[in-house]
């Protein structure tokens, strides 16, 4: 059985090498679980999930810590690269300048 979360999330549910977890960082993962179930995570199964998801978000952060000390993370090239495909992917700049604010 998975340990029990809290019922009421603090602002701060870990920290992982001195870096913060935060509540909304968790609540997003809770919520991306949720779209991809297609509903809201069951009361019977609340404790499972919500550490399921706290513990992806540790693995995520020891992995981006790795990441850093190691010094891989994505060049200037490969951002520019990505963005223009995203941009791409609209019909023209103001489009995707108009769906910017959407999305969280």
């Amino acid at each position: 059985a998975a340990k029990p979360m809290p019922a009421q999330i603090p602002p701060v549910l870990a920290r992982v090498n001195g870096e913060a977890i935060n509540k909304w960082e968790f609540d997003d993962a809770v919520r991306r679980i949720e779209a991809m179930a297609g509903s809201p995570v069951p009361p019977d199964r609340r404790d499972e999930v919500l550490r399921g998801a706290l513990d992806q978000l540790v693995a995520y952060h020891l992995i981006a810590q790795e990441a850093r000390t190691r010094k891989m993370g994505p060049t200037d090239a490969d951002v520019e690269a990505r963005l223009a495909k995203i941009k791409g992917s609209f019909p023209n700049d103001d489009a995707f300048k108009r769906a910017l604010p959407r999305r969280d």
